[in-house]
């Protein structure tokens, strides 16, 4: 028997065709299902963001927005909506610092499969990883066994979540790009835990389209 890493019950996995060759589940099938209903569905959403969309609109007000202000990444990989229990996962693992959650949060994700040069996490201020002892973006990607590539840093930066829409625009750019490599005509992929407006990531973005990258996309654990 095994313990459900997300409530904690005991469960048995039962073993069949589909499941006999890959990684056990740690969580039971009551959370698995969970997870399962908060899924984004990809129609009426914004194809670039996944902005669920109630009108047929060709691109979202969001992106438009953004539009205005920043080079638009090329588009968005997301499997959850930041609801339900993938947001009370995420909200226990990065605020109540639940470091065992990486585990639940690892094995729901997968990165797309595409081929890029290079993986990078998007970076938060060292005084908040310290007060929170790891990196909530690293670490999930060290239990994926993903290779990432940390050239980007941050100062300065408010928690977004006390911000607005319209002060977080009004921000100055807090990121950097720490490296001398060249990323010219590079394939990039950001990681980031939420997305929510698409200010920070585009902030991000914007010093890389300096760098005349061929393409930037990301990945967030929900959006």
């Amino acid at each position: 028997m095994t313990e459900c890493m997300q409530c904690g019950k005991t469960f048995i996995e039962q073993l069949n065709i589909t499941n006999l060759l890959r990684q056990p589940n740690n969580i039971c099938e009551e959370c698995l299902s969970q997870w399962h209903n908060a899924k984004i569905n990809n129609t009426n959403h914004c194809k670039r963001c996944l902005k669920s969309m109630i009108n047929k609109e060709v691109i979202c007000k969001d992106c438009l927005y953004l539009m205005g202000r920043y080079t638009l990444m090329n588009q968005l990989y997301c499997q959850y909506n930041y609801s339900g229990v993938a947001k009370e996962i995420i909200q226990r693992y990065k605020f109540m610092k639940d470091y065992a959650l990486k585990h639940v949060i690892a094995q729901r994700l997968s990165l797309p499969e595409y081929r890029y040069d290079y993986i990078i996490p998007i970076p938060s201020p060292i005084e908040r990883d310290k007060a929170r002892t790891f990196n909530t973006v690293t670490t999930i990607l060290d239990e994926m066994n993903v290779t990432y590539f940390s050239c980007v840093e941050v100062k300065n930066k408010l928690r977004q979540s006390t911000l607005t829409k319209k002060e977080r625009a009004q921000q100055p750019n807090p990121f950097e790009i720490n490296t001398t490599v060249n990323l010219s005509d590079k394939y990039i992929l950001l990681v980031d835990d939420v997305y929510t407006t698409g200010i920070t990531v585009h902030q991000v973005a914007c010093k890389f389209f300096v760098r005349k990258i061929r393409k930037f996309d990301v990945f967030t654990f929900a959006r």
